[in-house]
């Protein structure tokens, strides 16, 4: 079937007002893209211009013990440029707070799939108790298909924390932060803005790992890490590529290379 949306949206229709997403007794916040056909997203997304506090939040009100984790994966075959399988949390405007457990963001699989995992908001306050796992997906596909904030990129089965642009990004992790290129030369895995341009934050984790096998690992260098105990794992497969660099280009002609830091 083609374009078959599950979206949760702020408001009736028109995607506006400030939204949360409240988990009292704890839980799992799992989205999944759709197979075969395209335009089959899975997503929660607020698209509303207006204020900029909390226009987006996910977390528990009953305290971090119930922290939901969030599973997020593209869909598993399927999509086309501008019609993807994605699975996706996205505020267009203002900040985002997502409390969690753990977070896991899974690019979809299949050779000549269009389906990415993204959380995106151009102010992000992303705060865990344990991991986050970005893992790329596995295609190959090419063309200017997955879309963060207006922008179009050319990857497809990417996994991605950021935004495009002017992106202000704090991610206080509780355990281990993993990203890990996919399989596919598509598959990117990324923490910040693909345009490598004037992203500003910082990362705190127990551990940080960057693993690429056909696509990069990547985190945008501008931003101030703090890892305790200090261990920042660096590791680049055969015909992989990782670093903790900006792109250095844009997407839209193409998945860079990058350097090891």
């Amino acid at each position: 079937m083609t374009e078959t949306l599950a979206t949760i949206l702020p408001g009736l229709f028109n995607s506006s007002g400030r939204q949360k997403i409240d988990f009292v007794h704890g839980g799992t916040l799992t989205l999944t893209g759709g197979t075969i056909g395209s335009g089959n997203s899975a997503g929660i997304y607020d698209s509303n211009a207006g204020g900029s506090n909390d226009k987006q939040k996910i977390y528990s009100s009953t305290g971090s013990a119930y922290y939901p984790s969030i599973i997020m994966t593209g869909g598993s075959s399927g999509g086309s440029i501008g019609h993807e399988n994605d699975a996706y949390i996205v505020s267009d405007y203002g900040s985002q707070k997502v409390y969690a457990s753990s977070i896991s963001l899974n690019g979809g699989s299949g050779s000549n799939t269009f389906s990415g995992a993204q959380i995106g908001a151009p102010i992000q306050l992303i705060t865990t108790t344990g991991d986050v796992t970005l893992t790329g997906g596995t295609s190959n596909a090419t063309g200017n298909s997955f879309t963060l904030h207006g922008t179009a990129y050319n990857v497809a089965t990417p996994a991605i924390i950021g935004d495009a642009g002017n992106l202000s990004q704090t991610l206080s992790i509780g355990g281990s932060l993993t990203l890990t290129g996919g399989t596919g030369t598509s598959s990117p895995a990324l923490i910040g803005s693909p345009d490598g341009t004037t992203s500003t934050g910082s990362i705190t984790a127990t551990q940080i790992s960057l693993n690429s096998f056909a696509s990069p690992a990547l985190i945008y260098s501008t931003y101030t890490t703090s890892v305790s105990p200090i261990a920042i794992i660096l590791d680049s497969w055969i015909g992989g590529t990782t670093g903790l660099w900006g792109l250095g280009s844009n997407w839209s002609t193409g998945i860079p290379g990058s350097t090891s830091n």
